[in-house]
């Protein structure tokens, strides 16, 4: 199982840069999972303990703006295969958004602790997932100015 994690993590946008064997190290710390259609698999607000990778399937990424919006629901964006959610994990404690599956899915997630204290413990890894995850932050965070200014519009507030 290691080896078939170690393969589709090379493939992750995420993890472009590392060498095979730090990717090994990665792959022995994932967990597998998998949820039915209509699954919430993260809730807004709650505590991060992993950060996740779809494998299989296509999620959700949304977030509440009860009493101004209806629905109170902003559709941030829709991830497929190889792409990761609850990146905030690895900056802060709470999710900043909810996580629904929209079919069936599998993913394959990390421990926010397991990955911090690997990233520390290796610079290098550290370096490469950090610059990484900037590129999707960077892209989530547009992505949710984008569907707000949309939301906002069909209310007549923008």
């Amino acid at each position: 199982m290691a080896e078939q994690l170690t393969d589709e993590l090379a493939q992750l946008k995420v993890c472009c840069g590392l060498a095979h064997d730090e990717l090994v190290e990665i792959a022995k710390k994932c967990c597998c999972g998998s949820c039915g259609a209509n699954t919430v698999i993260l809730q807004e607000g709650e505590p991060i303990k992993d950060i996740y990778f779809v494998r299989n399937g296509k999620v959700q990424v949304e977030f509440e703006i009860p009493h101004i919006l209806h629905p109170d629901k902003v559709i941030v964006e829709i991830l497929g295969p190889g792409e990761m959610f609850a990146w905030s994990g690895l900056v802060s404690s709470k999710l900043t958004a909810s996580v629904r599956a929209l079919e069936p899915t599998d993913y394959f997630h990390i421990s926010v602790h397991d990955l911090l204290e690997l990233c520390e413990r290796t610079p290098h890894i550290g370096y490469i997932i950090m610059r990484n995850v900037n590129h999707v932050i960077s892209s989530r965070l547009e992505k949710s100015r984008q569907q707000l200014i949309l939301a906002l519009q069909q209310i007549g507030q923008y």
